[in-house]
């Protein structure tokens, strides 16, 4: 990709600024568009924050008024900090998670240099920069950007603290992005980097820096400052640290969580979907893992071991977990884009780089050939008819750089990959018009449009929830309104929960007797989620539909 021979390593700091600013384009554009998404959570965070900042509530976390305590505050701190500086908004929404996945394009530069030099450090931020999976998430509205952002700047200090045990900067970053990974995503925001340092420790055959990091001042920021907020927490809130240490974490990595709110996915899905988020570069990372293992002299084995055990860390501890999601294997992606930026300033050699790029070509050729079909003929789809072409176009972009590639790789291969990179950064306009298209059949904003029309001020807004309540924030974003919500079957709530349902829930029964009544009622539903092809039998007669979208339908007691 980019080459020592080429220019001094002032040069590879100048190319830097150009990466970062292409980054800035690429995770930044567009951020208001399309609206919140209801899978991913987008919709979860951006109400809670929404809710934080109008109530003024910063300690206890909200979701249609009622305590929610699910996830760790930073994220809803630092959404509702956007919120503040520029409204309310989806593009504010986002904001925190762009930013992290730019910071994160700086780190893949500074662990680099710190691991090996310069130009390892620029290819592993041009790689970040051209990863699929990085391109999309930066668009979504959760913490995993953040975690993996503070898990990378914890590791970039350790590898100051192994080479300057007494460096206060090191010191206090270390303790700061730990810091930042617990309040991001719990607990396993300490497992991350504490599995890849136990590798590198182990690989490098020295201890120094556990000494380092068994001092108390490799702690006490740490602690100021996760400390106050879960005590906090704990004090104002009963069952909260049970839920948080035993419900939380423990449960939910046995896939026993109370309530068991979500669907664990298979292994192989897994590592499918991580093979997925590392494209174009999945077919490099192998080789680079290869390259990479721990060997020579001390820094070559601290380096192998701390990225190797970095990826084997996040991949490991989430095929061990039967509560796996796709997602969780984002923290992974930093370590790989190190591989393979050291594998392409190290080289491959023409034919092992040819023979890498020609999957590259089928892929290309088969987002032509083969995936139009399959999403025309996807039934949900339907409505959105421009994305079978959409995806031939990108298919088309995406072949001619890797025919471009396996050009260089025949005369310059050290810059073949540029081409891809280059390709990557094209597809973005294509990628966000294609998540625009698909967003009618994953939000509930044109539910809550609709809502907003019909709805007077009185009438009862009500909620069916499938399984997770919180699947309902699309809609308490959207309409800015109290819901209630109709408890789902079978819910067993979560200690700190539990003294405030009668502010979130009402039963099958209330919702019959008032349905009679004089008051009108407006009900959301997914009636396939309960095995019915319609809303016939879910709620009493009289009924009358007001919209159907999707899968949801909106009914009332009342004609509109």
């Amino acid at each position: 990709m980019f080459a020592a021979r080429l220019a001094p390593p002032k040069a590879a700091a100048a190319l830097l600024v150009v990466v970062l600013a292409v980054a800035a384009w690429v995770y930044g554009s567009g951020l208001g568009e399309p609206v919140l998404l209801d899978d991913p959570n987008d919709a979860q965070y951006a109400e809670v924050a929404r809710e934080m900042v109008e109530s003024g509530e910063w300690l206890s976390p909200q979701l249609d008024g009622v305590l929610f305590l699910n996830k760790p505050p930073l994220a809803y701190w630092l959404i509702g900090v956007s919120y503040k500086i520029f409204g309310v908004s989806e593009l504010a929404a986002r904001l925190p998670g762009a930013l992290s996945a730019l910071v994160l394009a700086w780190l893949m530069w500074r662990l680099g240099c710190a691991l090996w030099n310069e130009w390892v450090g620029l290819n592993a931020a041009a790689v970040w920069l051209g990863t699929a999976g990085v391109l999309i998430e930066a668009r979504f509205v959760r913490p995993d950007l953040l975690l993996t952002a503070a898990v990378a700047g914890a590791l970039l200090a350790c590898t100051r603290l192994r080479q300057c045990p007494t460096d206060r900067w090191a010191l206090i970053s270390w303790q700061v992005a730990l810091a930042a990974a617990l309040l991001a995503k719990g607990i396993v925001g300490l497992l991350l980097p504490g599995g890849a340092l136990v590798v590198a420790v182990l690989a490098a055959g020295r201890a120094e820096l556990v000494r380092t990091l068994s001092h108390p001042r490799a702690w006490w920021l740490f602690a100021l400052l996760v400390v106050p907020w879960h005590v906090v927490a704990g004090l104002r809130h009963a069952g909260f640290a049970w839920d948080y240490i035993v419900n939380q974490h423990l449960l939910f990595f046995l896939d026993r969580k109370i309530p068991r709110d979500s669907e664990g996915i298979a292994l192989w899905h897994f590592w499918a979907a991580f093979a997925a988020r590392l494209f174009p570069w999945t077919v490099f990372v192998p080789l680079a893992a290869v390259k990479l293992r721990p060997r020579g002299d001390f820094s070559r084995r601290w380096a192998g071991g701390l990225v190797l055990g970095w990826a084997a860390a996040v991949m490991a501890l989430f095929s061990a977990a039967g509560s796996r999601l796709e997602h969780y294997a984002i923290p992974a992606l930093p370590a790989c884009a190190l591989m393979v930026g050291a594998l392409f300033h190290n080289g491959l050699g023409r034919a092992l780089l040819i023979a890498h790029v020609l999957p590259l070509i089928g892929t290309g050729v088969g987002m032509v050939l083969v995936v139009p079909p399959l999403l025309a003929s996807a039934d949900f789809l339907e409505a959105a008819t421009g994305l079978p072409e959409l995806s031939r176009l990108a298919g088309y972009v995406f072949t001619a750089a890797a025919v471009a590639m396996l050009a260089l790789a025949a005369v310059r291969p050290r810059l073949a990959a540029g081409p891809v990179l280059v390709a990557m950064c094209a597809l973005v306009p294509i990628m966000r018009q294609g998540l625009t298209m698909m967003a009618p059949f994953n939000s509930s904003a044109p539910l809550a449009a609709v809502i907003n029309n019909v709805a007077a001020a009185g009438d009862t807004l009500v909620y069916e929830a499938p399984i997770e309540y919180q699947s309902g924030a699309g809609l308490f974003f959207y309409t800015r309104r109290k819901w209630a919500v109709l408890r789902p079957a079978g819910f067993v709530p979560p200690p700190y929960l539990a003294p405030h349902q009668g502010e979130l829930f009402i039963d099958r029964a209330e919702l019959e007797r008032r349905w009679h009544g004089a008051e009108r009622i407006f009900l959301v539903s997914d009636p396939l989620a309960r095995g019915r092809q319609s809303m016939v039998g879910i709620v009493p007669e009289p009924m009358w539909v007001v919209a159907h979208i999707g899968n949801r339908w909106i009914v009332s007691n009342q004609s509109p």
